[in-house]
């Protein structure tokens, strides 16, 4: 555990900055924006609520991405994994340490956007929120296993199409209204969500088994190119 502490501990002081100030700063401009709107009283209705909602979607994604970028493209491009595993740690430690620091990150953000939202009604309970949460955190899981398992721009690529995909899907259920009254049920059940939480899980720990099975079976070599 120690060991995990430590990697965790390296990287995020090492890529902090750029890693946590673009979307904090943003949180920041966007409760700025929603205080304006206040101001003016253009808080009618739910437009103000899908506003943030439907920006909140597009940042989320590209932050995943780019957080994984982050916690492999360094060490990729700078070459370090041999120096990692010449520390006292196994490759477990490592594989865990990433996905550590992709949590830290993903509750670090999480918190900043619930904070910039106070006072907007966003139309989604408690646990509706819990849930976004926890399928962002398993998108950005996703998203770090594709960093190590390709390289270059099909390693970001790779979860943006999963995500359209999904999206793709998700609007051809639309399309029915007898499987959105299905599907706005479920969503608005509480117990529902328990299987939704426990389904992220288990993608996440899908993603960690196979970033280790990928990473464990590759030299240090092979693991820059």
């Amino acid at each position: 555990m120690n060991q995990i502490r430590a990697l965790v501990w390296k990287d995020l002081q090492i890529s902090a900055r750029s890693n946590l100030l673009h979307p904090l700063l943003w949180i920041v401009v966007m409760r700025i924006l929603v205080q304006m709107q206040h101001t003016l009283g253009l808080t009618k209705g739910q437009s103000l609520g899908s506003l943030v909602t439907s920006a909140s979607i597009g940042l989320f994604l590209l932050l995943a991405i780019y957080s994984a970028q982050w916690l492999i493209e360094r060490e990729r491009g700078k070459e370090t994994f041999a120096w990692i595993r010449t520390l006292p740690v196994s490759d477990g430690h490592i594989v865990l340490a990433k996905f550590a620091a992709m949590l830290t990150t993903c509750l670090i953000v999480g918190l900043g956007w619930w904070i910039a939202t106070i006072g907007i009604d966003i139309g989604l309970a408690p646990w509706q929120l819990a849930s976004a949460w926890l399928v962002w955190w398993a998108f950005a899981g996703i998203a770090l296993f594709c960093q190590v398992l390709l390289s270059g721009r099909l390693a970001g690529g790779t979860p943006a199409v999963v995500f359209f995909v999904a999206t793709g899907v998700a609007f051809y259920v639309s399309r029915s209204p007898e499987a959105v009254v299905q599907v706005m049920q479920i969503w608005n059940d509480p117990g529902a969500h328990v299987w939704l939480w426990l389904t992220c899980v288990a993608v996440e720990g899908g993603a960690i088994a196979a970033t280790y099975m990928r990473f464990h079976a590759k030299d240090s070599h092979s693991l820059v190119e």
